[in-house]
């Protein structure tokens, strides 16, 4: 389940449904010490992102990672306890969890306690990501978006010459530099405005929007002392 996750205090909880926030009410302080205490304990897991947060989370229970998924993250902190006796794990910000509100999401478990495996996106390989880029939008239009980066900073040479002309005082240099760089900065305006440049500035919003910050999978486990919870730091 894919969830999205805005929170002004910076934390994204996954508990038990019927837990109840350290902290209730009104107040946007971050309660770390009681929430570390608590994950410790297995009774919530959280991602603190120690600013405000606006991201996606990938939430995976019952089922091996996908193999989309395992190629894309990878795994981060190890595991941690996470005691879900409701079989319904809530997923939520902070703030709104403190207020007493629904949380984003609630993910339907096996009763009991769980192993929190945390994956991160792993570093962007540039084929790859061109090859998901492809499949939002016509590639052809990739290829000529690639085109014009490519070749946009050729248009700082008129620049680099007007500024070498301006120093040492070749006017008439100068001006054609001018008049170039003002030609070839109008270019590029009018072919960043064009729909084909602009479908792939869209996809790739939609892709970096969409694609999870983090994946987490709850694995069902036996409860033992060697088992403890915790959190991850961004």
């Amino acid at each position: 389940m894919r969830i999205r996750i805005k929170d002004a205090s910076g934390l994204a909880i996954v508990c038990d449904g019927t837990i109840i926030a350290p902290v209730a009410g009104e107040s946007r302080e971050r309660p770390i010490e009681q929430l570390e205490a608590s994950a410790r304990e297995g009774r919530l897991f959280f991602i603190d992102g120690e600013d405000p947060i606006d991201l996606t989370l990938e939430v995976v229970s019952g089922e091996p990672l996908a193999t989309e998924l395992a190629a894309r993250f990878t795994p981060v902190g190890g595991g941690f306890l996470l005691d879900i006796p409701s079989g319904s794990a809530a997923v939520a910000g902070y703030d709104a969890w403190a207020r007493g509100n629904p949380p984003e999401a609630s993910v339907s478990v096996a009763p009991g306690s769980h192993l929190v495996v945390a994956y991160a996106r792993r570093l962007p390989d540039a084929r790859q990501y061109e090859a998901d880029i492809e499949r939002l939008v016509d590639p052809r239009a990739v290829a000529f978006h690639r085109r014009v980066t490519r070749l946009a900073p050729l248009g700082c040479l008129p620049l680099i010459v007007l500024a070498i002309a301006l120093l040492l005082q070749r006017w008439t240099l100068a001006s054609y530099a001018a008049g170039v760089a003002l030609l070839a900065s109008a270019a590029y305006a009018g072919v960043s405005r064009s729909g084909r440049f602009r479908a792939v500035e869209d996809a790739q919003r939609a892709y970096k929007r969409d694609l999870p910050a983090y994946v987490l999978e709850l694995r069902p486990v036996e409860r033992s002392p060697s088992l403890v919870g915790g959190w991850l730091t961004t």
